[in-house]
């Protein structure tokens, strides 16, 4: 039988891994697997769309933070510093819903992890069909105006050629 997930920080400045502490919930907050950290080192974003601070102080280390609202699962988070924004592919929950909810890149306010936009990812052509792109990583460029995103095609396209880098350029 498994517990609630967790969070551990580790040290390995020594050249090994050494466990110092986990987060103070136990089942409080889902926190599944991937862990994304912000730009500037103050955030811990979690594949539940949870948040957590980041702090070389212990009580302040991993404690919630707030949640991207809407996403109750992550494919992939950027943070970018210089515009103050978040970028999030929804991820689908196992046994929930198999919505194409990847279809999306959802954009939220860094200082209060607002939802400020949702972003369509475009279709893969083939001959006269279109098959979904679904979301797989995104980033930011350094000039933080442009987002890039990694897709893959829909499974059942049969493309053999199935991912793409679509570019999103942002509104300032």
């Amino acid at each position: 039988m498994y517990g609630p997930s967790d969070i551990e920080k580790y040290d390995i400045k020594a050249g090994t891994v050494t466990k110092l502490y986990d987060s103070p919930y136990h089942g409080d907050y889902e926190m599944c697997g991937n862990l994304w950290f912000s730009e500037d080192g103050r955030r811990i974003f979690t594949a539940c769309g949870n948040v957590f601070r980041a702090s070389d102080i212990q009580s302040q280390d991993m404690t919630y933070n707030g949640s991207l609202t809407g996403l109750p699962r992550v494919q992939n988070v950027m943070h970018s510093a210089l515009i103050n924004k978040v970028a999030a592919i929804p991820a689908y929950r196992q046994y929930v819903t198999k919505e194409d909810v990847d279809t999306e890149v959802y954009l939220y306010d860094y200082e209060f992890l607002m939802p400020s936009d949702i972003l369509k990812l475009p279709y893969f052509v083939v001959g006269d069909k279109g098959y979904a792109g679904h979301g797989r990583f995104v980033f930011f460029n350094n000039a933080a105006d442009t987002l890039t995103v990694l897709l893959k095609a829909d499974s059942n396209s049969g493309m053999l050629n199935d991912q793409a880098l679509f570019n999103i350029t942002l509104a300032k």
